[in-house]
């Protein structure tokens, strides 16, 4: 098998899916191709994201979608495909894709990112068919998971080096990014009495209650230059949620 493969119910092999042949050249950093997402739809078709090259011969890259016995899914159309690296992907109710994705070429030569040879940046939508929708590219994010709002808003969490919005951005329903005072500060990566070169803030995952309160997870020391030490839970407004207090039991002092 190579990257992807589906089990029975018993942990054996099953062997009516079709492993995908993801081998061949030499992508960014990362010599071997190697699968990072995986999502089922309602529909048993099968969308598959990480850093591997043109399936089968075909052009494009990083992303596709089989059909549920693994052979590819020809009306699923990527063209180029994308150079970026697929770290999350998520559906809107309507089918809507969204994807979440890194930055991958080397750091001596870095890259924009495409599209289908549309400029994008670390999040952009697609329709059903794959065609390009929406490239939010206000911030960014280095982005590892979506998560899904109550209000069908989506979360990104990931790593930044950005101004604002530092390591978590909102998604609107139209793919814009959704202006918050609470997130222009976002998370910092600058321990107290720390003089080296500050870090970039990463959260590297999240989940959200079902009142709308986003617990998140990461390499942060600060939110808002509030003490978070690494565990946080913010209402739905991206406040600090003060009754969730740990104290300073992530703190690694320098």
């Amino acid at each position: 098998v190579n990257c992807l493969l589906r089990l029975n119910p018993d942990g054996s092999l099953d062997t009516s899916f079709t492993c995908p042949e993801l081998v061949g050249e030499y992508i960014g950093r990362c010599a071997n191709p190697k699968v990072t997402a995986v999502l089922v739809q309602p529909d048993g078709k099968i969308l598959v994201g990480g850093i591997f090259p043109p399936y089968n011969g075909a052009p494009s890259r990083n992303l596709i979608r089989l059909n549920s016995d693994g052979t590819i899914d020809n009306t699923f159309v990527t063209g180029t495909g994308t150079n970026a690296g697929i770290n999350a992907i998520s559906l809107r109710a309507n089918g809507n894709i969204l994807i979440s994705a890194s930055n991958v070429s080397p750091p001596n030569s870095f890259q924009p990112l495409v599209y289908n040879t549309y400029n994008v940046n670390t999040f952009f939508e697609l329709g059903s068919k794959g065609n390009l929708l929406h490239r939010e590219k206000s911030s960014r994010v280095d982005g590892k998971k979506i998560l899904r709002r109550p209000d069908g808003k989506f979360n990104i969490i990931g790593e930044s080096r950005s101004p604002y919005h530092r390591g978590l951005k909102t998604i609107n329903n139209n793919g814009t990014l959704s202006i918050n005072t609470n997130l222009f500060g976002g998370f910092d990566n600058k321990p107290i009495g720390w003089s080296g070169q500050i870090q970039p803030s990463s959260c590297q995952d999240g989940v959200i209650q079902s009142d709308g309160k986003i617990i998140l997870v990461g390499d942060f020391d600060k939110y808002n230059d509030i003490l978070a030490d690494g565990l946080i839970r913010l209402n739905s407004d991206y406040s600090i949620d003060t009754s969730f207090n740990i104290g300073q039991s992530f703190a690694y002092k320098y």
